[in-house]
């Protein structure tokens, strides 16, 4: 738990959120709500299984969903998420010849989910840029995405690492469908790219 609230401190210093640490934490769940708002509006197909990777019991998408839908969270926090919406797995992705799941306790494959889809939010670490395109090289679909407050000092600085993403994308493979949706609401704002495979 330790290392996953460092995480969410350091995003916070980031921000330069004129909030305290405790508010800024309940921002983001009103912020989750409006990101799977625009998720809804981005077609996520809930009859493939949801993928989520690397969050915890703040950040988590399972805490907003309805309560007839659920979301596999693959995560190294993953011990940290108690929605009943969620399926917690504490371990991360892996790609060899198929997408796998590795566990953290003992570093075996528990097993392999078909017909997924997968999210990710910014910032990435460098093992999730190449997760990313790992999962494209396999016709995974895909959202990348960012939420936050509209007076966060790094709003455009995370912006811009968003569509610097899209264009890198587009730069190494053109069999792709890439779509981008923004909205601005009250004092929030959310941007999600959508990779999609041309070829299945």
């Amino acid at each position: 738990m330790n290392e996953y609230i460092n995480i969410m401190e350091k995003q916070f210093i980031e921000s330069g959120s004129k909030d305290d640490f405790s508010n800024w934490l309940k921002k983001i769940e009103i912020n989750l709500e409006r990101y799977y708002v625009l998720l809804k509006y981005m077609d996520l197909d809930f009859a493939k299984s949801i993928i989520e990777l690397n969050k915890g019991s703040y950040n988590n998408l399972a805490k907003v969903i309805e309560k007839n839908k659920k979301i596999i969270e693959i995560s190294p926090y993953a011990d940290t998420i108690s929605s009943r919406r969620a399926i917690p797995i504490k371990g991360k992705i892996i790609v060899n010849e198929i997408p796998s799941i590795i566990s953290m306790k003992n570093e075996k494959i528990d097993f392999i989910i078909k017909n997924e889809i997968y999210l990710m939010n910014l910032p990435l670490s460098m093992g999730e840029k190449i997760t990313i395109e790992a999962l494209i090289a396999f016709k995974k679909d895909l959202y990348v995405g960012i939420y936050g407050s509209n007076d966060d000092i790094n709003k455009q600085i995370k912006l811009k690492k968003l569509n610097d993403l899209k264009v890198r994308i587009n730069s190494f493979n053109s069999n792709l469908e890439i779509k981008e949706e923004n909205i601005s609401i009250y004092d929030s704002y959310t941007s999600i790219i959508k990779i999609k495979s041309k070829i299945q």
